[in-house]
């Protein structure tokens, strides 16, 4: 019996979420931080538990901020006199609402914005189904599916009753609020505070079995629900501290991995054996005997003592030996160490389970309640089974992340009786699992947040899957936590772009905020696209727009030559759209012409394009806009006659020598006696020049305009 499939309506910031199980039963759930992972791992904890862990904070603040804004304006049409109009409207609403909802859910007891968790169980033909038999609500034989529904709701009759011992108080705070001063707004955010908090005491956890629609539906008691399920979640704050490993957490799991007390245990006769020697033990030296002799004295005085302060019933006290079978496993378990052992030229050393560090306890302690748990559902094949670990990335270093998550991929591909559930914020998890396993939340606003499943979107785009999967592995698996993404060409750039954030001070909004920064060539920016519009992550692209640098085999040093060829740049030439009048490809010119009217390749609301134009002088690289600015903001110092209009200009030898004198650039000065940037930097080092910018704090006196012009609309988003 496996999940197919989970669906979650109206849970904090999970307006609609559906999850798709895979066939290797593994899912890598991954996300910032706030992003929901936790919060989904709490409602499978109260759905599978049958625990009431949901409360009314728990209901989506969107749905929650819709049902008071349409209730209160009901209410304020009515203008209520007193507390009892006040409480009959509020029924008469609820009530409206509850007919208005009635095909969609049969009974009317819950509320219409309850939190829905449905799930879909599927199982094979020659699978047995007996503990499941009696849910099965469709009778058709290709059909092996199964149809459960938990919905968390206000009991509205517990509710009606309940009013009429808050109407005056909520009548009050209805009153306060609605009337006092302020923002409408405002003031129904604070009566919906109020409204809820009474209606935390009427929420109730209901379970159904349904048909394929979850129209139809049947309630059944939690506990039949949750006797269908084997369940184990290892939480992210587990304790792993010197006070767990004093009692021998690791020992514990290893014993009850193969749990003598259990039928199925490898070692069941020899403690059965053991048990007796020691009950044998005990008997033929009369340890019960002495026990007793032995304290009762002390029995004696504290029976006094009781008689000196109350009253009571108790005639004596006495000490009894219990020698039960778990008693004397846990006593197998004190006296058990599991040791660490490492074999030297001066023969083996021997140390405890404290003499390691917190990740290798971790590590061990989630491998072995694995084990433990995928033993268990051996014995409950008739079960759903299913195992969460919350960021086992906690305490782990890099490589040990790798190789755990290397470890689950393979256990679970090959376990069918056991679906498990990861989630991490870890780019080393995601960068070691395959796409399919892969799904991501993200937030789409404040209080609402979205999933993107991986395995869909490489479905979608399967002509580019091995691009998709390899870029995972090299670069770009940290998009997914970013809150925006940079994309760049070169080293360099990356360099640039890094410190021009971090020290300039100009952008104090990208500053604080995790970017992705990503190294694509512009012959492969645009597969990322598609990526990037699925993530919905903020994407400033910056390339070169990459027209010919020679012509005829020497240098091309003429603006007009190099505008009339063709860009190389295969992003620009894809993004750029053709015209009537182009021709097979488009020209440097046609790509500035458009760049300059801000057309078409520059409106998609997730990422923008931008590379040197115009305002940049022609240039054709990071270096020469660099080169160019400084020497356009340092004219008069430089004692030039004026500033530089474009990168073909044409500087004497002389001036070159104070620019790179007075400037610190490291390049090499030109053999003509007068050359142009573009002359100067197709000969620069580029590493050692931005070296030299970056350590001389040049990278925030001489920002490019296109640089500019990027980070800028992305700090804006």
């Amino acid at each position: 019996m496996l999940i197919e499939k989970l669906m979650i309506k109206n849970y904090r910031k999970f307006e609609k979420l559906s999850v798709e199980f895979n066939d290797d039963n593994l899912i890598v759930l991954a996300g910032a931080n706030n992003t929901g992972k936790t919060s989904l791992v709490l409602l499978l904890r109260s759905l599978f538990n049958n625990t009431k862990m949901v409360r009314d904070v728990d209901i989506s603040i969107e749905v929650r901020n819709k049902y008071i804004k349409e209730l209160t304006e009901y209410i304020e049409s009515k203008s209520p006199s007193d507390a009892n109009k006040f409480v009959e409207l509020l029924l008469e609403y609820m009530s409206k609402k509850d007919k208005n909802i009635e095909e969609e859910f049969i009974s009317n007891k819950v509320l219409n914005y309850p939190i829905k968790a449905q799930l879909i169980i599927s199982y094979d033909v020659d699978e047995p189904i007996g503990i499941f038999a009696d849910y099965l609500m469709d009778l058709d034989e290709n059909n092996r599916q199964l149809y459960f529904e938990y919905s968390v709701g206000v009991n509205n009759g517990a509710l009606r009753n309940g009013l009429n011992e808050i109407k005056e108080n909520l009548f009050k705070k209805y009153n306060e609020i609605l009337n006092a001063v302020g923002n409408k707004a405002e003031k129904i955010n604070l009566f919906e505070r109020a409204f809820f908090k009474e209606l935390n005491n009427y929420l109730e956890n209901k379970y159904y079995y349904c048909d394929q629609n979850f129209k139809l539906r049947n309630e059944i008691p939690g506990k039949d629900f949750k006797s269908l399920i084997n369940f184990k979640y290892i939480s992210a704050s587990r304790k792993l501290d010197d006070e767990e490993v004093k009692d021998k957490s690791i020992t514990n799991s290893v014993i009850d991995i193969n749990d003598p007390l259990t039928d199925h245990s490898d070692w069941k006769a020899e403690f059965d054996d053991l048990r007796k020697a020691i009950k044998k033990a005990f008997d033929d030296n009369q340890i019960e005997q002495k026990l007793e002799s032995s304290t009762s004295k002390e029995l004696d005085i504290i029976k006094k003592s009781l008689d000196s302060v109350a009253e009571n019933e108790i005639d004596g006290m006495e000490a009894m030996l219990l020698l039960e079978d778990k008693i004397i496993l846990d006593l197998i378990k004190s006296a058990i160490s599991i040791n660490y052992t490492y074999q030297t030229d001066n023969g083996k050393i021997v140390l405890g389970e404290e003499s390691q560090g917190l990740g290798v306890s971790n590590l061990i302690y989630i491998t072995l309640e694995i084990q433990k748990f995928i033993r268990k559902a051996k014995t409950s094949k008739d079960k759903v089974n299913i195992f969460i670990i919350e960021e086992p990335e906690n305490h782990m270093h890099v490589q040990m992340q790798k190789i755990f998550i290397s470890y689950l991929m393979d256990i679970f591909s090959k376990d069918t009786l056991v679906q498990s559930m990861v989630t991490t914020h870890s780019t080393e998890i995601v960068k070691e699992c395959k796409l399919d396993y892969i799904k991501v939340i993200r937030p789409s606003s404040v209080f609402k947040n979205y999933l993107v499943d991986l395995k869909e979107f490489v479905l979608k785009h399967s002509e580019d899957r091995n691009f998709y999967e390899t870029l995972f592995k090299l670069n770009f698996s940290n998009i997914i936590f970013a809150d925006y993404a940079i994309l760049f060409e070169g080293d360099t750039e990356r360099m640039y772009l890094e410190s021009l954030l971090t020290r300039s001070g100009k952008y104090p909004v990208l500053a604080r905020k995790y970017i992705a920064y990503c190294q694509v060539g512009g012959a492969h920016a645009k597969k990322y696209f598609p990526l990037i519009e699925e993530l919905r992550v903020k994407t400033c692209i910056f390339t070169d727009i990459d027209y010919s640098r020679r012509e005829d085999k020497e240098l091309g040093d003429d603006r007009n030559k190099a505008l009339k060829t063709k860009s190389t740049n295969a992003t620009l030439n894809c993004v750029v759209k053709k015209t009537d009048k182009d021709d097979e490809s488009i020209l440097v010119s046609d790509i500035l012409e458009r760049i300059s009217d801000n057309q078409e390749f520059n409106k998609n609301e997730d990422y923008r394009i931008f590379t040197q134009n115009i305002k940049d002088g022609y240039a054709r690289t990071l270096e020469d806009t660099l080169l160019r600015e400084y020497i356009n903001k340092n004219v008069k110092n430089l004692k030039l006659r004026s500033k530089i209009n474009n990168v073909f200009q044409k500087i004497d030898k002389k001036n070159w020598k104070k620019i790179r004198q007075q400037s610190k650039f490291v390049f090499s000065l030109p053999n003509p006696q007068k050359a142009s940037i573009r002359y100067v930097t197709d000969k620069i080092s580029k590493s050692d020049f931005m070296y030299s910018v970056i350590m001389n704090d040049l990278h925030t006196k001489s920002i490019p305009n296109y640089i500019n012009e990027g980070l800028s609309w992305l700090q804006k988003q």
